[in-house]
């Protein structure tokens, strides 16, 4: 069986990170702090911290090691979304009229689809071209991002203008027909081809001779 990258061990961490710390800080949280909208503010800032490493780090790799942790992390994102999205549906949970959850099990499925939908962004964002490839793979992942950009948008009093900027340049970037005229990805940055100066074509310039000349017409 073949080695896996250490750095490919980072992403995954890291891509799970939202689960585990999440599940731990909410279990001491129901024990000694509840996980008020306030609290879960501070833990975002955490979370996004997390998430700016991770970018960092791929930013030093190469296309096809982004690649192929892009398509496991982006397929554990896409997991989660679909678990979380199950979880509020069973529970018939709505952010317009519920607000931020209470009950343990719910908060879980909005702080993950919170935190996941900011690390889709940020991925799809400084990696356009390798996450329409990866995301091409996965049946209705537009639709799935989309709804997801709305979800987060349903809590102004937890994200901050950074994430509320992100969300709606990922919805720029995978909605072409929805991209302002003025939109520029910031983040992406075009492989600047090295100009290779092109010869001249060799042009043989004809020697006029001195003296005089025939006539190209004949005089009468």
């Amino acid at each position: 069986m073949k080695h896996i990258h250490t750095s490919l061990w980072v992403l995954l961490l890291c891509v799970l990170i939202t689960t585990v710390i999440s599940e731990d800080n909410k279990d001491e949280g129901s024990k000694k702090v509840p996980l008020t909208p306030r609290v879960y503010v501070k833990l975002l800032q955490t979370r996004r911290k997390d998430h700016t490493t991770l970018i960092q780090r791929m930013l030093q790799n190469d296309y096809s090691k982004n690649y192929k942790m892009m398509s496991l992390a982006l397929d554990k994102i896409f997991q989660i979304i679909k678990q979380s999205n199950q979880t509020l549906t069973d529970e018939k949970y709505s952010p317009i009229t519920d607000g931020f959850p209470v009950e343990q099990r719910v908060q879980e499925a909005v702080t993950l689809l919170i935190e996941d939908t900011c690390l889709a962004s940020d991925i799809i964002l400084h990696f356009p071209e390798i996450s329409q490839k990866v995301l091409k793979k996965i049946p209705q992942w537009k639709e799935t991002i989309n709804w997801c950009l709305d979800f987060v948008m349903h809590y102004p009093h937890i994200i901050d203008e950074v994430i509320v900027q992100l969300i709606d340049l990922a919805r720029q970037e995978i909605n072409e027909d929805a991209r302002s005229p003025d939109f520029i990805n910031p983040y992406y940055k075009k492989v600047e081809v090295e100009s290779v100066p092109t010869k001249k074509p060799n042009r043989r310039v004809k020697k006029i001779k001195k003296g005089p000349q025939l006539s190209s017409r004949s005089e009468l």
